[in-house]
């Protein structure tokens, strides 16, 4: 905590990366909303490899970040 920095920030990260399990771009996109809720002040997708290849949650992530 750096005191007059003011509070600190909170950015959920969100993983796209279908590992044991497919992750569909419609649960990705529902995930990314979830973490843009309050207190969060943004979010970070995890496995950028991963939804870079995707074309429909990359589809999303652009939609989510455009709103």
């Amino acid at each position: 905590w750096l005191k007059g920095a003011g509070a600190p920030k909170i950015w959920p990260i969100v993983q796209g990366y279908n590992g044991t399990g497919q992750v569909s771009a419609e649960e990705f996109k529902r995930v990314l909303e979830f973490g843009l809720l309050p207190p969060s002040t943004g979010v970070m997708p995890f496995s950028a490899e991963s939804i870079a290849g995707d074309t429909a949650k990359l589809r999303m992530l652009k939609e989510v970040y455009k709103n």
